[in-house]
């Protein structure tokens, strides 16, 4: 996880937004970018693989 570079005692940073989930777009990468069918999904998902 990230942290703060400056550490202020009056202003302190905080983090908000600690970045997408694990995983979360996988399905957009392996259909769009891969060119991974629904079928080819459902197989790879059946066997474990992903």
């Amino acid at each position: 996880m990230q942290n703060l570079i400056a550490r202020l005692k009056q202003n302190p940073g905080q983090v908000r937004f600690t970045g997408r989930d694990l995983g979360e777009d996988n399905e957009e990468i392996y259909a769009k970018t891969l060119g991974t069918t629904v079928e080819q999904l459902a197989q790879l998902r059946d066997s474990q693989i992903i």
